[in-house]
């Protein structure tokens, strides 16, 4: 019993001391936040920026599934402006080039959204 509790403080005082050295090696290696191109016209997203940056999937999947499933196709209203609710007919009006908006927040965090299987973006069409 004596010795496994000596193995358990011995335990607890390596990771008090190591828990430093650790912090500030990987906290060096964070990488840098992508920078997305902002919106060219309108001052106001249709909620806050915080919000969106974490829950922008969550909102477009309710737009389709209202628009497509339910076929609620009606607008919503942000400071006196009315939006449809529509990925290239609303958002992408705003945030202009998805390459310099939506592809360097995604291919930073290496994720591959299905959006683009549908939706038309660009002079290109389909990518």
């Amino acid at each position: 019993m004596k010795k496994s509790r000596s193995f358990l403080v011995a335990g607890a005082i390596a990771a008090v001391l190591a828990a430093p050295f650790a912090a500030s090696y990987f906290g060096e290696r964070r990488p840098a936040l992508p920078k997305p191109e902002l919106p060219r016209a309108g001052k106001e997203c249709v909620r806050p920026a915080a919000e969106m940056r974490e829950r922008h999937m969550i909102l477009l999947n309710r737009w389709r599934d209202d628009a497509v499933r339910r076929g609620l196709r009606g607008e919503i209203t942000v400071g006196g402006a009315a939006y449809r609710k529509s990925l290239t007919g609303a958002c992408i009006k705003c945030h202009g080039e998805k390459e310099k908006f939506c592809d360097r927040c995604h291919a930073s965090l290496a994720v591959s959204p299905v959006c683009w299987r549908c939706h038309i973006h660009g002079k290109e069409g389909r990518p």
